[in-house]
């Protein structure tokens, strides 16, 4: 039986969506970076893309992109085995290093990502954060895709 991914397009503010919830799951050590190679998924990777996408946000906006981030990572790898390094994915490779506030936001919600209720743990949503945008529409329904 094949893995089921859930793509769910929803911008996610300082409060989760209520179609969205955080879970722990199985931890990916590691992110297949391509032109970088792979690199440790928690240590390294989710640092950098807090940093290079919201670096300067509030702690709350950087643990909410530190969510959306692991979980967009992880729909990446499952599905393609990599991810790319820029606006296509996720910007990983920037002027701004990790600092303390970003690796702070990392370990408090490691290896959390989106799920959809009612869906098992090998099902990722596809998402994506907005630091400080606002939600201009409702009731998108999720699109599952037998990745198997």
């Amino acid at each position: 039986m094949g893995k089921k991914l859930l793509l769910a397009c929803a911008v996610v503010g300082m409060l989760l969506t209520p179609r969205a919830t955080r879970a722990i799951i199985v931890d990916i050590p590691e992110a297949n970076v391509i032109g970088v190679g792979c690199v440790p998924m928690e240590s390294d990777y989710v640092p950098h893309v807090v940093a290079c996408e919201n670096g300067a946000a509030d702690f709350e906006a950087l643990k909410a992109q530190a969510v959306a981030a692991r979980t967009f990572a992880y729909y990446k790898l499952i599905k393609d085995g990599s991810i790319a390094d820029g606006s296509s994915d996720q910007v990983y490779s920037c002027a701004n290093l990790p600092l303390a506030q970003h690796f702070n936001a990392v370990n408090a919600t490691a290896c959390e990502v989106l799920t959809y209720p009612g869906t098992s743990a090998n099902d990722v949503i596809a998402s994506f954060y907005v630091a400080g945008a606002f939600t201009t529409y409702t009731g998108i329904s999720p699109i599952f895709m037998n990745i198997g």
